[in-house]
């Protein structure tokens, strides 16, 4: 009866306590769920496909990357309230671009969520896109200076060139970025979708920038008409960079 007696005010000491730290635990997060498929452009599912939640409103923010299965279906859970948008980065071996990446606002597939919602059947469409290279030929090692050159407009611009496809009406400019480094210079890329590249812009900085004939390009900026179809394969233009005569 004693050890009964005891085993009481034990428990009645304890229940208090426990009381407290359960208190004291946060509160379960009210998590909003998306789910859905990565489709190609003529409706197969891509498996492995890096999909994000990216919230626009109330405050920017980008969930961590989920793997599409292998019917192309994808889950992210966890979410807060706000309005999404759905991105999909399919793996190398595709010649898929993100509608996200490149298409901005009309590419994404927008939704709102509120507390512990269920959003299902959401549908991102790749695009087809195809490979563009520019090859920057640079015997004199001039890219790798870290020299500043200060423009009329006094602002600070190192030696360098700038390389970015223009798309639709002027509403987009993807950079191409450096990606390989050749025997003589740098290779930038960018996989880029077909019937929505424009113009192709490459702008020397500091630097003399000529074409593939070693003819100079007025104003150091260079701009060419980009063409992409599906019949396309890669597309690949070559320029080289030369000190400025008279530059100090």
């Amino acid at each position: 009866m004693t050890i009964i007696k005891r085993s009481l005010v034990a428990l009645s000491i304890l229940l208090p306590t426990s009381a407290i730290f359960a208190q004291r635990l946060p509160p379960e997060k009210p998590g909003a769920l998306i789910s859905g498929k990565v489709l190609t452009p003529s409706g197969k599912p891509v498996a492995l496909a890096r999909v994000r939640a990216v919230r626009t409103s109330p405050t920017r923010w980008t969930s961590p990357a989920t793997r599409s299965k292998s019917d192309g279906t994808f889950q992210i859970s966890g979410l807060d309230v706000g309005d999404y948008s759905v991105c999909a980065e399919a793996p190398e071996r595709f010649s898929l671009v993100d509608p996200c990446i490149w298409l901005g606002e009309p590419g994404q597939k927008f939704t709102t969520l509120i507390a512990k919602q269920q959003v299902t059947g959401i549908v991102v469409s790749l695009l087809d896109g195809r490979l563009v290279q520019v090859e920057v030929k640079d015997p004199q090692g001039l890219l790798s200076e870290k020299q500043v050159k200060t423009l009329p407009n006094v602002k600070q611009v190192a030696k360098g060139v700038h390389i970015a496809v223009e798309g639709p009406n002027n509403s987009v400019h993807r950079e191409l970025k450096a990606k390989h480094p050749t025997p003589d210079g740098v290779l930038y890329e960018s996989l880029l979708p077909v019937n929505q590249a424009r113009v192709l812009h490459v702008k020397g900085y500091g630097l003399t920038l000529s074409n593939e004939s070693q003819i100079a390009v007025t104003n150091n900026h260079h701009t060419v008409p980009l063409t992409l179809s599906k019949s396309t394969q890669t597309v690949r233009y070559i320029y080289l960079v030369s000190p400025t005569v008279g530059a100090k």
